[in-house]
C-alpha cells in the first residue's frame, strides 16, 4: 500500500512487467517503449514533464530488476521510505556497497565497466558545470547512488531534470561534437548507448555539490560478485579513508588508492575485465580507456590497433613489455 510520503514507481517496459509490479509499488506504463535507447530516462523524464507533484512526497523509479539486485521486496523498500522524517530530501537504496566505496567516484566506477566513459563524461558535464573535475571529485557511500534507486523530493528531481536536459539536447543534436560518442553502443545486456550510463551518475553528482541535501540510506544493501578480494575489513578501511579524504586529510587517497589496486589486481577483477573486453567485441563495440586509467587495461593493445587508435610502433612496444 502506497503511502502520501512515498510514491514509488516500478516502470514496465512490456505486457509482462505490467503485470509484475508489486502491490507494494505503483506502474509507470513505458510498454510503448518509443526511445529504449534512453533507456529509465524516458519514461522518468515524460513522468516529471506531464506530471502534477506533491512537494512533500518523495517520488522513486526503479527497473523491473530491482528486487534482484537489492534482495530485498517491494514493501521493504516502500515502508523504509515512508517511514523517513519530512526534511529528508532523498531516499537512497543503491546496491553493491564494495561498487559505492572502492572507486574514488561513480564515473572511476564507471571507467572500469565501460572504458572511455570517464572522459565522455567529464566532458559532457564540464560544459554547463565550470571548472568541474572529475579526477578531483571524491564521494563517500551516503552519497553514490547506483541504478537510480532513490526517491526524492520534487525539488530535487527539477535539479535533476534540468541535468539531464542538457545532456539530452546533446545526444539529441546532429551537430554537437559530443552526440556520437554519448549515442555510441556500450556491451550491457544489449549494448546500451552511453548516454544511458552518464545519466545514471547525474544523481550522484549532484548530491556530492550539494552538500544541503539531507539523504536517508536504506540499512541494508548488497555486494556485486566481482571482487571477492575486497574482504568487508578491507571495504570498510576504503570508506573511513575517503571520509577522511574529504575531510582534509592529503595521505588518504595515497592509502584508498593502494588498496584499490591491491583488489583490481586480484584474479577476479581481472576476469572481468576480460570478459567485459569480450562482451564489447561480441557485440562489434570496443572503446580506448580514458587518460589516467591507462594501468587497469581497460582495452588490449590488438583491439586499439584495429581500430587506428594506437599506431604499429605502440602495439610492438606492447608486446615487448608483455601487455
Amino acid at each position: 500500500m502506497q503511502s502520501q510520503r512515498a510514491r514509488l514507481y516500478q516502470i514496465a517496459y512490456s505486457d509482462e512487467t505490467w503485470a509484475s509490479v508489486p502491490k507494494d509499488f505503483l506502474a509507470l506504463d513505458n510498454r510503448a517503449n518509443l526511445r529504449p535507447d534512453w533507456a529509465e530516462y524516458w519514461p522518468i523524464r515524460n513522468f516529471l514533464l506531464s506530471e502534477t507533484l506533491d512537494e512533500n512526497a518523495l517520488y522513486g523509479f526503479v527497473s523491473p530488476r530491482f528486487a534482484e539486485k537489492l534482495l530485498c521486496t517491494a514493501a521493504d523498500i516502500a515502508d523504509f521510505v515512508a517511514s523517513l522524517p519530512q526534511d529528508v530530501d532523498v531516499a537512497a537504496f543503491s546496491p553493491y556497497f564494495d561498487f559505492r566505496v572502492m572507486f574514488r567516484n561513480v564515473f572511476e566506477q564507471g571507467e572500469f565497466f565501460h572504458p572511455g566513459l570517464f572522459d565522455l563524461s567529464q566532458r559532457a558535464f564540464a560544459e554547463f558545470i565550470p571548472g568541474l573535475n572529475l579526477h578531483e571529485l571524491t564521494m563517500s557511500a551516503s552519497n553514490t547512488i547506483y541504478c537510480n534507486y532513490f526517491a526524492a523530493k520534487p525539488h530535487f528531481w527539477r535539479k535533476w531534470l534540468a541535468l539531464g536536459e542538457r545532456i539530452y539536447s546533446m545526444a539529441e543534436s546532429s551537430k554537437h561534437p559530443a552526440a556520437p560518442a554519448l549515442n555510441r553502443g556500450y556491451a550491457h545486456r544489449g549494448a546500451n548507448q552511453a548516454k544511458v550510463f552518464v545519466m545514471e551518475r547525474m544523481v550522484s553528482l549532484l548530491l556530492a555539490r550539494e552538500k544541503t541535501c539531507k539523504v536517508a540510506l536504506f540499512g541494508e544493501t548488497t555486494l556485486s560478485d566481482i571482487f571477492p578480494e575486497a574482504t568487508a575489513e578491507l571495504l570498510q578501511r576504503l570508506e573511513v579513508l575517503k571520509t577522511r579524504s574529504l575531510q582534509g586529510d592529503p595521505r588518504a587517497l595515497h592509502e584508498f588508492y593502494e588498496i584499490q589496486h591491491e583488489i583490481l589486481s586480484g584474479k577476479s577483477a581481472k576476469l572481468e575485465r576480460a570478459r567485459l573486453i569480450a562482451q564489447s567485441l561480441e557485440h562489434g563495440v570496443a572503446h580506448a580507456p580514458s587518460r589516467g586509467f591507462e594501468q587497469w587495461q581497460s582495452a588490449p593493445a590488438t583491439m586499439l590497433y584495429r581500430q587506428g587508435q594506437i599506431g604499429l610502433g605502440r602495439l610492438l612496444v606492447n608486446f615487448v613489455c608483455g601487455r
